[in-house]
């Protein structure tokens, strides 16, 4: 205990722990607005199908520098808690071994550290933790009214800014054009950022208008998605919106019912609106259009986003044949039939890639973060750590259907609760 003691009274005087509260409510809202305007920005990038450049990333560095602070203004806590969970360190650096026999370090930097990388996205979850931490501990603080108003009104302004884009997008739209599968996992992180932002600030009684706007807004940037060729993003914005509102009973019911039926209105008259600019048409180009009419009729065999998931897993013995225990890197290539026939699943990437030994470290990595929140579950299903559990259910669901297994929002949430919980 004196040791403990001793150790966080050489971090502070290292470190300059500070615990004013206007200091700490300026650290939340600076990397709220860093990550929430990174994102719109790779959003603009991705769709004009452009690469951005390494020094347009200056808000996920800026993140990281934040989440590097405050780790070491809390790293006795951050250090037990990491530790706790030894599978899932085990799993990564087991990943990293793998990689580097390879000898392809920029697909190792890529993998790992880059705008997509497992590592960029859990240090940033775990980076919103603490924000989200320093919200609810400063609540009480009469300065905590400011700083919230200030990020309410820049959520607003940024989210007007989508609306906007959006339209500019779908006037100016060329089939093919866009990254749009990154431009749909890119929004479905946005809404997970701003989501528990929301359930901080408001209470459960007031919850539900911004609930409604949010969601409405994401339905709105779903359809663009799905205007740009994205079928997943449909499944991306129904995780969303189950797991955001529980209906638990009849109010919560009602308000399940409210915040669709809000939603899908204001996809109306955003439809509506976009008729105005394009002579009463809205064309679906080419493969969006084919994509759209085989789930309208649910004709299987000509949906071309699941048929080409079902072909690639009858190469999945081949590839986890190749080594079963132990897997390796590129078994797609290795075993056949070539570059990007890899299981488009999470536990299947997994099995192939890192074999049963990755697999079982990465399983038991799961359930030693999902175990302890078992308890808040049965307490309340709307409570803010609930639905983030729910919300990290849904996208291990939506990996394991969909995505290799470095699917960024599912890092993202394993990075929230790695942690431990919001208090």
């Amino acid at each position: 205990m004196i040791n403990k003691l001793y150790f966080e009274r050489f971090l502070s005087n290292i470190f300059f722990i500070n615990n004013n509260v206007s200091f700490n409510l300026l650290i939340a809202n600076t990397f709220i607005v860093l990550l929430t305007s990174q994102q719109f920005i790779q959003f603009i990038y991705d769709s004009r199908n452009i690469n951005m450049p390494i020094y347009m990333l200056f808000g996920y560095l800026g993140c990281q520098i934040i989440t590097l602070y405050l780790l070491l203004r809390n790293f006795p806590k951050f250090f037990e808690s990491l530790f706790h969970n030894v599978p899932l360190i085990f799993f990564i650096f087991y990943i990293a071994l793998l990689m580097f026999s390879t000898g392809d370090i920029l697909a190792i930097i890529g993998f790992f550290v880059y705008k997509d990388g497992i590592l960029n996205w859990l240090f940033l979850g775990i980076g919103l933790f603490h924000i989200l931490s320093i919200y609810k501990k400063q609540i009480t603080k009469k300065r905590y009214i400011n700083y919230k108003k200030f990020v309410k009104f820049f959520l607003f302004l940024l989210a007007l800014i989508y609306f906007i884009y959006s339209i500019f997008f779908i006037l100016n739209f060329e089939d093919s054009n866009s990254l749009y599968q990154r431009m749909s996992i890119n929004f479905y992180i946005s809404f997970l950022i701003v989501l528990p932002i929301l359930r901080v600030f408001y209470d459960k009684k007031d919850i539900f208008k911004p609930l409604l706007f949010l969601l409405s807004i994401s339905l709105i940037i779903t359809y663009v998605n799905l205007f740009s060729r994205s079928t997943a993003t449909i499944i991306y914005w129904l995780t969303l919106f189950l797991f955001s509102n529980i209906p638990i009973n009849i109010y919560y019911f009602r308000n399940s019912i409210k915040l669709l039926l809000g939603s899908f209105f204001s996809l109306f008259m955003y439809l509506n609106l976009i008729k105005i600019f394009t002579s009463n048409v809205i064309y679906l180009y080419g493969s969006t259009e084919q994509r759209i009419n085989a789930l309208i009729k649910a004709d299987i065999d000509n949906f071309s986003p699941l048929m080409s998931r079902f072909s690639i897993l009858r190469y999945f013995p081949s590839q986890f044949t190749l080594s079963p225990f132990f897997g390796g890197w590129n078994p797609e290539i290795i075993a056949g039939p070539g570059k990007g026939y890899y299981m488009h699943s999470m536990i299947l990437s997994l099995m192939t890639h890192t074999g049963i030994l990755g697999t079982s470290l990465f399983l038991f990595g799961l359930v030693q973060i999902i175990y302890p929140r078992i308890f808040y579950l049965k307490n309340d299903l709307n409570d803010l750590n609930s639905i983030l559990i729910l919300q990290f259910f849904g996208a291990f669901m939506i990996a394991n259907i969909s995505y290799f297994f470095n699917f960024p929002p599912f890092w993202f949430l394993v990075g929230i609760l790695l942690p431990g919980i919001i208090k």
